[in-house]
């Protein structure tokens, strides 16, 4: 038969009912518990059968009666008195029927056939949920049952100490446990609050400092709700308190407060506002304890515990608990002050180093960077692109090994090294991103900045033909290779230049791989933390990074595609992920001067272009002819003309005799014509057709 019964309430103070605490069942208050060492003969009576019988009884017990545990256990109270005093048997039969308490006068007779006539006092055992457990009852003999009485008071007093104790260090290690789970020092308060609400109090206030000591209340609790109450305390408490409230002594120093006797009148000598006394009233105040919240010699804050509707009146014991539960919770609050400074530190530090991409011609560029789960908000993932000194674009990608701020400040100095050879070797037409990643390597090995990294790095190059292509040459240290998706949906793994990584000594040079990008093509650039996931193998995650790479619109803009990227990252992040994709565009036309020799006279210097087609450079010759057309025209003779070619002349401008004005639109290699006043003027020179439908005018 399992007598455990859990309860959440609390002993009573020598009240008629007694409460267990959770995780100790009725035997437990005899054989292990304050009573097993009472000196008063006592009994426990559980249930069974539709009745409660003995289930344990203490020493004393045997002393006095002659009886051990065993030789009454199962039996009913009544039946110890039954044979010798039936109308006391009688009404303890009808209390414990009735679960009341009771005290009576009765004759028990020893193992030895003595009687002994003695005083029975019966008490319930109510679980938390106001359910009856048991019975307690105690025995003492009437000749002395003055001293027994006294004797009894003490064990129940003790009794109630012992289970104050316990609940108390119950409520001690849930708050440690609760407290530690979170780094958030409001929710963390608050779930203080409702486990010492009503345990400890009947309502709490939980103060924090801020930077003129003056308090901000960050969690309020009522055990009968009141929340619109609350809402008005906490709005008037911080102006209408002099210097003499506790909570503002509390805060500029002072050690804990313990006001047994607690009332609004009292308050008043400290309380200038008699609407937050009439508030004080209504939530109830009979005792209250006012403890700091103190870590590494700073007070953070006040926790202001308040006893009302229960009457209870504070002890220097309970003020002890409740300046412990405040150390506790301010070591709590201070640890996350201290990670959330730490976290502010590294948002700048990431936002100082990671790029700011530049913006190059045919080129759209996007990064992203995401910390992992474990540590600081940085780490040694990066992404960067370059401008070097022939116009061509060097981009990088990298990963120092580590997950912390140490990790960040060696990625910035390995970014500052990188950036530092591509443009030197670039400056002195070492173009190879393997001598690149060579130089950088002897570099972070002499000056000791890293212990391993990986690297990729890629130089492109515009081509003049065909029109919009790119050369990309790269090589890869160590890194996950990068993937190409090329127009016509073909991905491509760069995985033809590996080498070692970054700090292992290796005396081999990196090969250099080149491919070549035309005009739509996607280049994603990534860590292995987008790849890596808990239980998973390498190629999984390759998997998805070709699954959305290849499952992307034809004209998904690099920002999107990186979204997409980031977003198969769910669930836990063991590591940083940094993301570079590059989307390699349509030519945009550079254009020079109309006139070889210069500017036009008079001419806006907005409307002086010339188109350059990919196939060749159009030169035109203009004449003014005096009747405001232009006439003349001709090409390159060396200008590989693959593609129709006519030249628009709209009128547009008139300086002097001067009548017309040259706007050429490059469309896919070919400038087209949408109207002229004169055809003739241009047609027969360059053998060329005019197509008015192609053309969209120039703004």
């Amino acid at each position: 038969m399992n007598y455990d019964h859990r309860v959440d309430g609390r002993l009573g103070d020598g009240s008629d009912e007694l409460a267990l605490s959770p995780g100790q069942g009725l035997a437990w208050l005899t054989a292990a518990g304050v009573l097993a060492d009472c000196p008063v003969a006592a009994l426990v009576l559980g249930p069974a059968d539709g009745e409660f019988v003995t289930v344990s009884a203490n020493p004393a017990f045997g002393q006095m009666t002659g009886y051990h545990a065993g030789e009454v256990a199962g039996s009913g109270l009544h039946s110890l008195v039954g044979r010798t005093d039936p109308a006391a048997a009688e009404r303890l039969r009808e209390a414990v029927l009735a679960g009341r308490p009771d005290e009576i006068r009765a004759t028990v007779r020893h193992r030895d056939g003595r009687l002994l006539p003695c005083s029975i006092v019966l008490r319930p055992l109510r679980a938390g949920d106001g359910a009856l457990a048991g019975f307690a009852a105690w025995l003492t003999a009437r000749a002395d049952a003055e001293e027994q009485r006294a004797l009894l008071a003490q064990a129940e007093a003790a009794l109630a100490d012992a289970k104050a104790a316990e609940a108390r260090a119950i409520l001690l290690a849930e708050a440690t446990s609760d407290l530690a789970i979170s780094l958030d020092v409001a929710g963390s308060l608050r779930r203080l609050a409702h486990l010492a609400v009503p345990g400890l109090a009947d309502w709490l206030v939980i103060d924090l400092s801020d930077e003129d000591g003056r308090p901000v209340q960050v969690a309020m609790l009522h055990r009968d709700g009141l929340e619109g109450v609350l809402g008005r305390f906490a709005a008037l408490q911080p102006d209408a308190l002099t210097s003499e409230a506790p909570i503002m002594r509390i805060l500029a120093g002072e050690p804990p407060m313990l006001h047994a006797h607690a009332t609004t009148r009292t308050a008043g000598s400290y309380v200038h506002d008699s609407e937050l006394l009439v508030l004080c009233d209504t939530l109830g105040i009979c005792s209250a304890m006012y403890v700091p919240l103190t870590a590494r010699g700073r007070v953070l804050g006040c926790i202001t515990l308040v006893s009302g509707p229960s009457g209870r009146i504070y002890t220097a014991e309970d003020l002890r608990f409740a300046t412990d539960l405040g150390r506790r919770a301010a070591l709590v609050v201070d640890n996350t002050s201290l990670y959330e400074r730490e976290h502010r530190v590294a948002q700048v530090l990431q936002e100082s180093l990671l790029p700011k991409l530049p913006e190059i011609a045919d080129l759209e560029l996007a990064g992203s960077y995401l910390p992992s789960d474990r540590g600081a908000e940085v780490g040694g993932d990066f992404y960067d692109v370059l401008v070097l000194p022939d116009g061509s674009a060097g981009l990088a990608v990298g990963d120092v090994v580590g997950h912390d701020i140490n990790a960040a400040a060696a990625m910035g100095q390995l970014r500052g090294l990188l950036q530092a050879c591509a443009w030197e070797l670039d400056a002195d037409g070492g173009d190879d991103p393997g001598r690149v990643l060579d130089r950088l390597d002897r570099l972070v090995q002499a000056f000791n900045v890293t212990g391993l990294a990986t690297v990729f790095y890629a130089r492109a190059e515009r081509q003049g033909s065909p029109a919009g292509r790119w050369t990309m040459s790269y090589a890869v240290a160590g890194h996950p290779p990068p993937m190409v998706r090329l127009p016509d949906g073909r991905l491509l793994d760069l995985d033809r230049a590996q080498g070692a990584a970054l700090g292992l000594r290796s005396q081999a040079t990196r090969p250099t791989g080149t491919v070549e990008l035309p005009p739509g093509s996607l280049l994603v650039a990534f860590t292995d933390g987008l790849i890596e996931r808990r239980g998973e193998d390498w190629d999984a995650g390759v998997g998805r990074i070709r699954q959305v790479l290849a499952g992307a619109p034809a004209d998904i803009s690099a920002a999107t595609l990186a979204e997409r990227l980031i977003a198969t990252a769910d669930g836990e992040r063991r590591d940083d992920i940094a993301i570079l994709v590059v989307r390699f565009l349509l030519p945009s036309e550079p254009r020079s001067h109309l006139w070889p020799g210069g500017d036009p006279p008079g001419l806006p210097a907005a409307e002086q272009r010339l188109a350059e087609p990919g196939h060749g450079r159009l030169l035109l010759q203009a004449r003014d002819g005096g009747d405001g057309v232009v006439r003349g025209g001709g090409l390159d003779p060396a200008a590989d003309v693959g593609a129709e070619l006519v030249l628009e002349l709209l009128p547009r401008h008139r300086v002097g005799q001067a009548a017309a004005i040259h706007q050429l639109l490059a469309v896919e290699g070919a400038a087209v014509a949408r109207q002229h006043p004169d055809p003739g003027a241009v047609g027969g020179q360059v053998g060329c057709r005019v197509d008015v439908n192609l053309v969209t005018e120039l703004a």
